[in-house]
C-alpha cells in the first residue's frame, strides 16, 4: 500500500498521466481509500484488481478496517463508463472517472438504489456529443448489473 498526499497525487499526474491530447492514454484504475490520518491511500493498481475480479466468486475487494470510504478511480480519455465498471459497481465501489486534458474533468458512477447514475463532479458541462455518447454506456452498465442480479451472479 502506498499513502499518497493530495499533493503528492496532483504532482504524479501532472508528470506521469499527461500527454498531448492527441496521444491516447491507457486507462489506469486504482483502488483508493481514506487512511486514519486521512491521507489518501492507494489500496490496489490496476493489475490487482483485474486477476481479483477475474477470480469469481468476488465478493469484495480487500480493504483493511482502518480504511475508510473506499472508491475506484480511473483515468480516461473520456467520461464514458466502461463495460468492467459495472463489477466494481456491484461491489459497492463508486467509480470516479477522471480526463486529463486542457482541463481536468471528473465524473462519478454511483448505484443509489441499484440504479446507475452519473454526474459531472468537476469540469467544463459535456456537450450535447458527449451527451449522446455517454447514455448508452450508462445504460450498457445498468443492463449488466441488471443480468447479473436475474442470473444471481452479482457479487453484492
Amino acid at each position: 500500500m502506498i499513502t499518497l498526499r493530495a499533493a503528492a497525487i496532483s504532482t504524479f499526474l501532472a508528470v506521469c498521466v499527461l500527454a498531448p491530447a492527441a496521444q491516447a492514454q491507457p486507462e489506469r484504475c486504482l483502488l483508493i481509500a481514506r487512511g486514519s490520518d486521512g491521507g489518501t491511500v492507494v489500496l490496489m493498481n490496476d493489475k490487482d484488481i483485474n486477476s481479483t475480479l477475474a477470480r469469481p466468486p468476488v465478493t469484495a475487494l480487500n480493504i483493511p478496517a482502518q480504511y475508510k470510504y473506499p472508491y475506484v478511480e480511473c483515468l480516461r480519455n473520456a467520461l464514458v463508463p466502461a463495460a468492467s465498471d459495472s463489477k466494481l459497481l456491484e461491489l459497492g465501489y463508486p467509480v470516479a472517472i477522471k480526463v486529463i486534458g486542457a482541463d481536468l474533468r471528473v465524473g462519478l458512477l454511483t448505484t443509489p438504489g441499484g440504479h446507475v447514475q452519473f454526474a459531472l463532479l468537476r469540469g467544463p458541462t459535456l456537450t450535447p456529443d458527449e451527451m449522446h455518447d455517454l447514455a448508452p454506456k450508462v445504460d450498457a452498465v445498468q443492463q449488466a448489473l441488471e443480468a447479473d442480479y436475474a442470473a444471481g451472479t452479482a457479487r453484492n
